[in-house]
């Protein structure tokens, strides 16, 4: 049957899949693109047929037909098309050409993500062409806290694509806390999760978390100490934030005590070296005085023998 291209661009516009029988046994990133683009089941059928027999291509072949099939007045038309270039071996002379894209360029290039990634970055610029700026501002964010960029970036986007979360978790509140609470590496990466983790009530738990940060001691370790319980959906308990805020008092007048020890001993070990100093000082002047004694005598003697030395032979001339 033909189909309605005001239909499916309206359907496109939304972002969202159009509800519409589809062959439940094929790929699931092949009925999502069916039902995003309003194909005829017979073509998503035979789609994935093909893509069973190139599984080490899939997810460029998949990003490409995201990509032709965006502007296509008759996207069932256009991939019976692209359906035929596959099989005759034309389509991947050009699957390999994606249009440039500056955006999904840098992201790609900062993070050194993989190409299974940028595929993604297309199928999503297609999906959410209204919100694409956003979701890359966002997803920058979360680059910067996770220790794999690229399976990080591949969970999330897939997480959206498949509608399992309707927009990408903002990361602003969590990056203040990182900044805020000069959270280490381990922590921050552990709050990234979290925001990942609660996204459906993300503002409700970073207020929580601010609350207990607030509290901690060490806030490192106490976004690592409650970080499963927090991803298990769950919030600490208030009688145990109250335990938190009374353990970092103690530990607080304890490094306070400490803090002054050290000062004192500081100030003793700082006097005793300047009394050392002082004392060497006037050993010194001590040996320089006696040796300027002990010259003067020799001189004063040296005169003297001289005077005798003048006399004698003073006398001795007198005699002769």
């Amino acid at each position: 049957s033909p189909v309605n291209p005001s239909a499916a661009s309206t359907s496109r516009e939304s972002g969202q899949d159009r509800e519409a029988p589809k062959d439940e046994k094929a790929d699931r990133d092949i009925r999502r693109l069916g039902a995003f683009f309003d194909i005829e089941e017979e073509w998503v059928k035979r789609l994935d047929e093909l893509m069973e027999k190139r599984p080490n291509t899939k997810e460029r072949d998949m990003a490409k037909l995201y990509e032709v099939l965006e502007t296509a007045r008759n996207p069932s038309g256009l991939l019976l098309s692209k359906l035929e270039d596959i099989e005759s071996g034309e389509f991947d002379e050009k699957a390999g050409n994606f249009k440039r894209d500056e955006k999904i360029d840098a992201i790609v290039a900062e993070y050194k993500l993989e190409d299974d990634v940028r595929y993604r970055l297309v199928e999503l610029r297609v999906r959410r062409k209204k919100t694409q700026y956003e979701d890359l501002v966002r997803l920058r964010q979360h680059m910067q806290y996770c220790s794999d960029p690229s399976w990080t970036a591949l969970t999330l986007i897939k997480k959206l694509v498949q509608g399992k979360i309707n927009q990408m978790p903002d990361m602003t509140a969590a990056v203040e806390m990182i900044s805020k609470f000069r959270l280490d590496t381990p922590a921050a990466h552990k709050l990234r999760e979290i925001v990942e983790k609660r996204v459906d009530d993300l503002s409700d738990t970073m207020a929580h978390v601010e609350e207990l940060l607030a509290v901690a001691y060490i806030p490192s370790a106490t976004i690592l100490r409650f970080a499963d319980l927090l991803l298990a959906f769950s919030f600490v308990a208030a009688d145990e934030i109250e335990s938190i805020k009374s353990e970092a008092k103690q530990m607080a007048r304890r490094a306070d005590l400490k803090r002054k020890q050290d000062q004192k001993k500081q100030k003793k070990k700082s006097k005793k070296k300047s009394e050392e100093s002082s004392s060497d000082a006037e050993d010194s002047d001590s040996d320089e005085s006696s040796s300027s004694e002990k010259k003067k005598k020799k001189d004063k003697k040296k005169k003297k023998d001289k005077k005798k030395d003048k006399k004698k032979k003073s006398k001795s001339k007198k005699d002769k």
